[in-house]
């Protein structure tokens, strides 16, 4: 075996990744590049002082030195059944490493593991989102190793013909332009922490930024003052003080203490969402409040993902808060590992016997799916599928539009109009307001100037630029342009290009460099990722859209750039608690927006008191006020003008105005009615009670409160007749008889129900001068009889 000396800048380069905890990476171009990385692990291992670290190797197809072949071939070698030469260093580093060999289709269980090293081969099989999945999962100060084929030049990378190519090609369009491979290639000449080697570890000279490597200082580590101060205030307040103190950030450690607060509350509140970027902690953070949850009492605690594989690093950090709590395996805590051998002996649950009987459990993510599964309704492309599902129309997907999604602003820049400068610029290109001058006319010119077509035979079309995109073009000021390039083309401010980019390609197209030669710089005229408005012929969009969680800042956005909502969910975001609302601007002519328009409001205002009831006033009177409504009854109340002159001030259709005016008049008649209504009812006297009975609407008071009241009025009614009665002389309604024929009656009368009493007689004392004439005139009587018999 010969020996060749390393060249010093890649160990060099090893010990300061390990030193400062940055990564290194490391290009191997060849086809024997794999053996060399036993040698990059070993200095990698010679530089850490801990245990060996794992490898990630990732790859496209079966690779038998990585996959169950290489595995049995270790055993063997380990059990000394097998004999392995000096020269085959591989055999060697894999049997003494643990190695875990993915897919890249498998890239999913990768997530939330920690590896030392991550190799990646099958160039042709990655994209932009693996990288990030697996490059994400090496620790600081690992290894990034990408390994490549045998090529003459580097440049051969740009035209490489990558596999997810493939879902880009169509038949109008059956080739790729590869842009990435080349920028790629770029940055990794421009990381002064990448070094390119051939499958000799001979440096290639790609960059020099890499030409002398230096050794570093090892630099004490800058303690945050304001985590210090938080581990110190939280120091004697268990569990919170041993955890927070495991926190490397103090970000970190502020989410630690708020999910701390919500478990030592033990209320309902809204779920917590934690969120950050790669390699952020999120996973160690989950798992130090997981281990205070168990210290807190709580009895089941249960955990989701993905893939098993995924909960390493979380259980891992389980541990570490419960050893910080003084936890003791197999006294306080036992683990339980999986016994499914894809699952590689994950961790799937904790039971815990300390105080109480406790369980950290993995539910299996197929489990959650399947359970919140069940009655999911069918779904589809955001707004197409709602708005079908709103309003029944099945016409609506037959229209194009286009769903913006986010409006990319630099938060120091917020709020100063950029976002409503960019949806601005959006609707004018799909408008045709900003023109494309790449297009054109010499077929209309060729045509005309040739004048092959006849009075019989032309065909009239319109113009590519007509007189108004003339005039348009005109107003834009590219003329004073054009004066201004010419001055400084001749005063030799403008350089010629072509020359160096012609002698770029003599030496591209004459390959003079080699491997070991040549250096990677970005060309002259790179093509561009992205073309400006001027440049594109916009496609032809009947709508936009958007849709977003409900907010009133938002709402008044989104409404000053004449979106109009059409669609509100009735249940709100569990985790924001906000309802998804679409909003829509039509791009064409028609009423069919205002048609969607007048029926969610008619919707709207029959939810606010049900499912919208929570939404604020404010915010529900933003949703309902239509400005083009105010500005058409100025304009044609106050200012009398004519719907074309309103037309074209708001740029609408004159149709869709009159709708507008016409359903606005109507709510104007039916308030105006139910006012007169309600004055002429009150003035013929019909009350509250009656006017409700053509009414279905639900009954204002329970009937135990509706009979209680009806009690209480109708004694107080009795109490007033009967004091008005007790100032009355009741004398006249006396019964007539006495005593003694009452009970003569009685007496004689036992079988009948009707009696009998003399009344005819008025008692004494009721009339002294009417009883005086009854005896005067009796007399009288008596003596005129008696002189009758004396004659």
């Amino acid at each position: 075996m010969v020996k060749k000396k390393i060249d010093n800048r890649i160990r060099v380069m090893i010990e300061n990744g390990v030193k400062l905890g940055h990564r290194t990476m490391f290009l191997l171009v060849g086809d024997k590049s794999r053996d060399q990385v036993p040698i990059l692990y070993d200095m990698l291992v010679k530089s850490t002082v801990k245990s060996r670290p794992t490898v990630l190797w990732c790859y496209k197809n079966k690779d038998e030195a990585i996959s169950n072949h290489g595995r049995k071939r270790a055993k063997k070698i380990a059990a000394g059944k097998l004999e392995v030469s000096e020269e085959s260093l591989f055999d060697a580093f894999r049997v003494a490493t643990t190695i875990h060999g993915r897919y890249y289709s498998e890239s999913h269980a990768m997530l939330g593991q920690t590896y030392g090293v991550c190799v990646l081969q099958d160039f042709e099989a990655l994209t932009p989102n693996l990288m990030a999945r697996t490059i994400e999962t090496v620790e600081g100060g690992g290894l990034i190793i990408f390994l490549l084929k045998t090529m003459d030049s580097l440049r051969q990378l740009h035209s490489i013909t990558m596999d997810v190519h493939s879902r880009f090609k169509t038949e109008a369009h059956d080739t790729v332009v590869n842009r990435f491979n080349e920028r790629f290639l770029l940055s990794l000449a421009d990381n002064p922490r990448c070094l390119v080697l051939d499958d000799s570890l001979t440096v290639l000279p790609i960059s020099s930024k890499t030409a002398q490597v230096e050794p570093v200082d090892v630099l004490p580590e800058k303690v945050n003052p304001k985590l210090t101060d938080l581990i110190s205030s939280l120091s004697d307040s268990p569990p919170a003080g041993p955890l927070v103190a495991l926190c490397r950030t103090y970000d970190q450690a502020t989410a630690l203490v708020a999910l701390i607060n919500t478990l030592a509350d033990k209320q309902s509140r809204p779920p917590h969402c934690l969120t950050a970027a790669r390699g952020r902690g999120k996973s160690a953070c989950l798992g130090l409040a997981v281990a205070a949850a168990v210290a807190l009492g709580y009895v089941n605690i249960y955990v989701t993902s993905p893939h098993p594989e995924n909960l390493i690093t979380l259980f891992e950090f389980v541990l570490k808060g419960l050893d910080a709590c003084l936890y003791q395996e197999h006294i306080d805590y036992n683990i339980v590992r999986s016994t499914n051998p894809d699952f590689k002996k994950a961790i799937v649950r904790i039971n815990i016997a300390r105080n109480s009987r406790q369980t950290v459990q993995n539910v299996n993510y197929r489990t959650v799916r399947d359970s919140l599964g069940r009655g999911r309704k069918a779904a589809g492309d955001l707004i197409p599928w709602n708005i079908c599902e709103q309003y029944g129309d099945k016409d609506f997907p037959k229209l194009s539009g286009a769903r913006i999604v986010r409006i990319a602003t630099h938060p120091s820049y917020q709020r100063m109009g950029y976002g409503k400068r960019a949806l601005q610029q959006l609707a004018a290109y799909y408008s045709g307001d900003i023109p494309c001058l790449d297009e054109t006319a010499s077929d209309d010119e060729d045509k005309t100037n040739g004048q092959t077509d006849t009075l019989h035979t032309e065909s009239i079309v319109p113009r590519t630029k007509p007189p108004t995109l003339l005039k348009r073009l005109t107003e834009m000021g590219y003329g004073k342009r054009a004066l201004q390039q010419l001055a400084a083309y001749y005063s030799g401010d403008i350089p010629c290009l072509d020359e160096t980019a012609s002698d770029d390609e003599d030496k591209t197209n004459g390959q003079t460099d080699t491997l070991h030669t040549e250096s990677i710089v970005p060309r002259t005229k790179p093509p561009t990722l992205l073309k400006r408005l001027t440049e594109v012929s916009p496609e032809h969009l009947d709508y936009l859209g958007t849709s977003f969680g409900l907010t009133e800042s938002l709402l008044k956005f989104w409404k000053s750039q004449k979106y109009v909502p059409v669609y509100l969910s009735q249940k709100a975001n569990e985790l924001t608690g906000e309802h998804s609302c679409i909003m829509l601007r039509a791009m064409s002519e028609g009423t069919w927006l205002s048609e969607y328009s007048a029926d969610f409001r008619r919707r709207f205002c029959r939810l606010l008191p049900r499912a919208l009831r929570k939404l604020s006033a404010s915010l529900a009177l933003t949703t309902l006020l239509n400005d083009h409504v105010t500005v058409i009854f100025v304009a044609m109340g106050f200012q009398m003008k004519d719907v074309d002159d309103i037309a074209s001030e708001l740029g609408l259709p004159g149709s869709q105005i009159l709708a507008k005016f016409y359903e606005a008049c109507k709510k104007i008649n039916a308030t105006v009615n139910s006012v007169l209504e309600d004055t002429v009812a009150k003035e013929i006297g019909i009350d509250e009670k009656t006017a409700d009975l053509n009414t279905e609407g639900p009954v204002k008071q329970s009937l135990n409160d509706e009979l209680s009241k009806a009690a209480k009025e109708l004694e107080r009614k009795q109490r007033k007749e009967l004091s008005r009665l007790m100032g009355e002389d009741l004398a006249q309604y006396r019964i007539r008889g006495s005593d003694l024929d009452w009970n003569n009656a009685l007496a004689t009368n036992k079988q009948k129900n009707i009696i009998s009493v003399k009344s005819g007689e008025k008692r004494l004392g009721d009339d002294s001068k009417e009883i005086d004439d009854l005896i005067e005139s009796h007399s009288n009587k008596k003596k005129k009889k008696k002189k009758h018999v004396r004659n």
